[in-house]
Protein backbone atom coordinates (compact mmCIF):
# COMPACT_ATOMS: atom_id res chain seq x y z
CA UNK A 1 0.00 0.00 0.00
CA UNK A 2 2.54 2.44 1.27
CA UNK A 3 4.57 1.37 -2.04
CA UNK A 4 1.70 2.37 -4.72
CA UNK A 5 1.39 5.90 -2.68
CA UNK A 6 4.72 6.53 -3.14
CA UNK A 7 4.85 5.42 -6.74
CA UNK A 8 1.59 7.90 -7.48
CA UNK A 9 3.60 10.46 -5.84
CA UNK A 10 6.64 10.40 -7.61
CA UNK A 11 4.63 10.02 -11.08
CA UNK A 12 2.11 13.27 -10.17
CA UNK A 13 5.62 15.08 -8.85
CA UNK A 14 7.13 14.05 -12.37
CA UNK A 15 4.31 15.12 -14.70
CA UNK A 16 3.94 18.92 -12.74
CA UNK A 17 7.82 19.35 -13.69
CA UNK A 18 7.25 18.08 -17.40
CA UNK A 19 4.34 20.32 -17.55
CA UNK A 20 6.14 23.18 -16.38
CA UNK A 21 9.17 22.46 -18.37
CA UNK A 22 6.76 22.28 -21.50
CA UNK A 23 5.02 25.87 -20.42
CA UNK A 24 8.36 27.26 -20.28
CA UNK A 25 9.63 26.19 -23.61
CA UNK A 26 6.22 27.17 -25.14
CA UNK A 27 6.97 30.85 -23.54
CA UNK A 28 10.35 30.60 -24.97
CA UNK A 29 8.99 29.91 -28.48
CA UNK A 30 7.05 32.51 -28.35
CA UNK A 31 9.94 34.89 -27.26
CA UNK A 32 12.10 33.52 -29.70
CA UNK A 33 9.86 34.11 -32.61
CA UNK A 34 9.49 38.12 -31.42
CA UNK A 35 13.65 37.62 -31.40
CA UNK A 36 13.56 36.73 -34.73
CA UNK A 37 10.79 39.49 -35.94
CA UNK A 38 13.05 42.02 -34.50
CA UNK A 39 15.87 41.27 -35.95
CA UNK A 40 14.75 40.72 -39.08
CA UNK A 41 12.72 44.04 -39.21
CA UNK A 42 14.10 45.66 -42.35
CA UNK A 43 13.75 49.27 -40.74
CA UNK A 44 16.67 51.17 -38.70
CA UNK A 45 17.10 53.81 -36.85
CA UNK A 46 20.26 55.78 -37.52
CA UNK A 47 22.08 54.82 -34.41
CA UNK A 48 21.35 51.20 -35.27
CA UNK A 49 24.75 49.57 -36.23
CA UNK A 50 26.98 52.37 -34.59
CA UNK A 51 29.04 49.38 -32.41
CA UNK A 52 30.53 48.60 -35.82
CA UNK A 53 34.49 48.99 -36.16
CA UNK A 54 35.16 51.86 -38.72
CA UNK A 55 37.98 51.01 -41.53
CA UNK A 56 41.17 53.77 -41.69
CA UNK A 57 39.83 53.65 -45.49
CA UNK A 58 36.16 54.49 -44.76
CA UNK A 59 34.59 57.72 -45.19
CA UNK A 60 32.07 59.09 -42.94
CA UNK A 61 29.34 59.24 -45.84
CA UNK A 62 29.29 55.64 -45.86
CA UNK A 63 26.51 53.48 -45.14
CA UNK A 64 28.53 50.36 -44.15
CA UNK A 65 26.41 50.89 -40.63
CA UNK A 66 23.48 49.91 -42.00
CA UNK A 67 24.69 46.59 -42.48
CA UNK A 68 25.75 46.29 -39.30
CA UNK A 69 21.86 46.41 -37.42
CA UNK A 70 20.99 42.90 -37.75
CA UNK A 71 24.04 42.14 -35.59
CA UNK A 72 23.72 44.81 -33.24
CA UNK A 73 20.17 43.62 -32.84
CA UNK A 74 20.72 40.22 -32.47
CA UNK A 75 23.34 41.16 -29.55
CA UNK A 76 19.96 42.65 -28.04
CA UNK A 77 18.03 39.65 -28.40
CA UNK A 78 21.00 36.68 -27.84
CA UNK A 79 19.79 36.01 -24.23
CA UNK A 80 16.60 34.67 -25.40
CA UNK A 81 18.34 32.19 -28.04
CA UNK A 82 20.48 31.57 -25.32
CA UNK A 83 17.53 30.52 -23.08
CA UNK A 84 15.91 28.88 -25.60
CA UNK A 85 18.92 26.34 -26.17
CA UNK A 86 19.39 25.30 -22.76
CA UNK A 87 15.63 24.48 -22.12
CA UNK A 88 16.01 22.83 -25.62
CA UNK A 89 18.61 20.09 -23.74
CA UNK A 90 16.13 20.04 -20.66
CA UNK A 91 13.24 19.00 -22.48
CA UNK A 92 15.60 16.13 -24.60
CA UNK A 93 16.79 15.06 -21.24
CA UNK A 94 12.94 15.07 -19.25
CA UNK A 95 11.29 13.67 -22.47
CA UNK A 96 13.54 12.05 -24.47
Amino acid sequence: MAMAIVGAWKREFIGKRRIVLAERILASFFEIKDAISYVRNPFSSVEEGKTRKKGYHESKEELLDRGYTVFDRYEIRKDAIVRFNTLKYKFMASFG
